[in-house]
């Protein structure tokens, strides 16, 4: 089966600044990755690389076996709910419609088969009710939902999610998370920068440990361990770590 990423000696140079160096990794399709690593990793750049947004030194991404430009319109991208304008006057409908242009190009009118996919996308995500109230005045896990379900109304095959579970209420995490889970079951693959170590276990079947370069990618048991999160964290995080780590 051909990968659903597979990214070779990454390298991202911001400035003066080393952001990434010689990142490689390769991702089976189907699987749930939790990007995790402490803040100024670089799980950010790692994401917006992925996807463009962010120019490359050196290195090379490919998805389902094509360069990304080629397959663009397979990877949905979730940003970081902070970078959103969320006073921009727009419904969570139009919102999720969105997700449908890569399909139809900007000149199309959407079809009565894209607006069935847009009402599904949002009846998964549980925001019928709302879904013509404008996105700013939304809680901000009802907001979160909004682009998850823009995602789904891609109907892409690798999905790549900044920081989704922030500040938002674990109701809506657990949705979340099931949701994903039942996705990747179903083939699609998920990529998933996520912030709590805790959950990591729980949530993910694999786990790529950032720090400037890749310490450790794989399932979570081989990753979540104490020399990987020394090597990423530091000793003093190691001692004060609120939860087991395995130690082998």
């Amino acid at each position: 089966m051909v990968s659903a990423l597979t990214v070779h000696k990454l390298t991202v140079i911001y400035g003066s600044t080393l952001i990434l160096h010689d990142i490689s990794i390769d991702v089976s399709q189907g699987s749930l990755v939790a990007v995790i690593g402490p803040n100024g990793a670089g799980k950010t750049t790692f994401m917006k690389s992925l996807v463009g947004l962010l120019p490359a030194m050196a290195g090379s991404i490919s998805v389902l076996g094509a360069p990304f430009h080629t397959n663009r319109d397979k990877v949905a991208y979730v940003p970081q709910r902070m970078t959103v304008d969320w006073d921009f006057p727009i419904s969570v409908y139009d919102v999720v419609m969105m997700g449908r242009y890569g399909k139809l190009g900007w000149l199309k009118r959407p079809t009565l088969h894209d607006k069935r996919i847009v009402m599904d996308a949002i009846e998964q995500v549980d925001l019928s009710s709302c879904m013509h109230m404008p996105i700013g005045l939304l809680s901000g896990g009802q907001q979160q939902r909004v682009f998850f379900a823009r995602a789904l109304a891609q109907q892409a095959d690798l999905y790549l999610l900044d920081e989704p579970f922030v500040n938002i209420d674990l109701v809506t995490e657990n949705a979340l998370v099931r949701l994903l889970q039942n996705m990747t079951r179903a083939g699609k693959t998920a990529i998933v920068v996520h912030h709590d170590v805790h959950t990591v276990c729980t949530y993910f079947d694999c786990a790529a440990l950032l720090n400037v370069h890749m310490v450790a990618y794989g399932p979570v048991s081989d990753v979540v361990t104490a020399p990987h999160f020394r090597s990423a964290y530091g000793e003093r995080y190691i001692t004060a770590f609120p939860v087991r780590v395995d130690s082998k």
